[in-house]
């Protein structure tokens, strides 16, 4: 199977919804594949895409598919958008390279450490049991807005020092950010969303000139405070930095909890063992996010021409790297299609990444993804899905491999 040959697209909405079957042929026949409507190079393998991400001088994190979007045919109005009404776009973490990668993110690593998120999990679970207690009365609910979209948010929302009132604001914001990545997104759309982000940029810049002036106890202020090099943040880092925590503190989480809870409710003897065992929770989790990763795949852009495999990739050329494939590349998992709490080496899985890139904040989203589900567990035991809605499906999205709804009763 030549790199040519078209067995489909990842932005095929079909796709997207099902990718397993796709993706174990791309395993099988093309593991490394120029899907033929994005212009990408779909990597596949686990080790291929550890090595690539282990090489950034080789295949750099400043891609376009995130920040820029140059080969988008309204990139200089967007760019005039930015510059006018809110902040230039600049790399900082997830699409920056060593050495101003590095000074980033240890910078932000400070707030992230082990210790500090366990002097988090009474406040988590104290918000877990009151959002709990809002969906009782009801008797069910939509887990997937009423309960594991808000832990999350609400968590970043308190860290970052604003207003759990803007809640609806920063959901719009995280979900039109992960949007934007699909390189086939219709022009007009992204210059409605490029004026939703401006808003997000002007409010957080409203908030961080509020704290420094008045600093207070929160992530925004430290950042707001800290120094890179001798120097406080610039603005646009600033408000580049506070954009991704935004974002990577609910996406991850919020899609772990759903497809955790939405197993859980229909594999009957998984859920036995688990609340047989609560102690299992953790390594549930990881078997979750290698089954079913929340972020199915990122990307990088080749400093000069490289083979990987058999496929030559030219330099400039944009390298899709497949976490959910790489989850489930027999090479590196035995019976990977099996849902299995035992496997070994499972939190070597992809779902955080991989190399410097390696989600800075996943201690936090396996504490939120632990105490949300013992929790739900304990205080409804009576948990099932709802029989007067269909079965969840996972969304046709560019970016993200998340169900569409879970409609619980209890």
């Amino acid at each position: 199977m030549t790199v040519q040959d078209n067995l489909g697209s990842l932005a095929s909405p079909d796709i997207q919804t099902c990718p397993f079957p796709f993706l174990d042929r791309l395993l099988e026949e093309a593991p490394v594949y120029k899907d033929p409507l994005t212009g990408m190079y779909v990597v596949t393998r686990y080790e291929d895409i550890g090595h690539i991400s282990a090489h950034p001088e080789l295949y750099s994190n400043k891609t376009t598919v995130v920040v820029g979007r140059h080969d988008s045919p309204v990139a200089e109005e967007v760019a005039r958008r930015f510059a006018d009404r809110g902040f230039p776009e600049m790399h900082t973490l997830v699409t920056n390279d060593p050495p101003g990668h590095t000074s980033y993110r240890a910078l932000v690593e400070k707030a992230f450490t082990p210790s500090y998120v366990k002097s988090l999990e009474p406040y988590i679970e104290a918000l877990v049991d009151e959002l709990i207690d809002g969906m009782l009365p009801n008797g069910g609910a939509n887990l997937l807005p009423g309960f594991a979209i808000k832990v999350p948010m609400y968590i970043i929302a308190d860290q970052l020092g604003v207003d759990r009132a803007d809640y609806d604001r920063f959901k719009l914001w995280s979900d039109v950010t992960v949007e934007r990545n699909n390189p086939l997104l219709d022009p007009d759309r992204e210059l409605e969303i490029t004026d939703h982000l401006i808003d997000m940029q002007n409010y957080l810049h409203e908030r961080a000139e509020r704290y420094r002036a008045q600093p207070e106890d929160n992530l925004l202020s430290r950042l707001v405070h800290a120094e890179v090099d001798g120097e406080t943040l610039s603005p646009p880092a600033l408000i580049a930095i506070a954009h991704q925590l935004l974002v990577a503190g609910n996406e991850t989480t919020t899609t772990g909890i759903t497809t955790a809870m939405w197993l859980l409710l229909t594999k009957p003897d998984l859920r036995a063992a688990i609340e047989a065992d609560p102690s299992r929770i953790p390594t549930f989790i990881e078997e979750v996010l290698r089954s079913h990763s929340p972020v199915p795949h990122m990307w990088r852009v080749a400093t000069q021409a490289s083979r990987i495999g058999d496929v030559e990739i030219p330099e400039g050329g944009v390298l899709m790297l497949s976490y959910l494939a790489g989850n489930r590349d027999p090479a590196q998992w035995q019976c990977p299609a099996d849902f299995d709490v035992g496997r070994k080496g499972v939190r070597n899985h992809l779902a955080f990444g991989r190399g410097i890139h390696f989600c800075i904040g996943n201690q936090l989203a396996r504490g939120e993804m632990r105490i949300a589900i013992r929790r739900l567990l304990e205080r409804l035991p009576n948990l099932r899905l709802s029989p007067n809605h269909p079965e969840p499906q996972f969304i046709p999205h560019f970016a993200i491999h998340a169900l569409d709804h879970l409609h619980i009763v209890f």
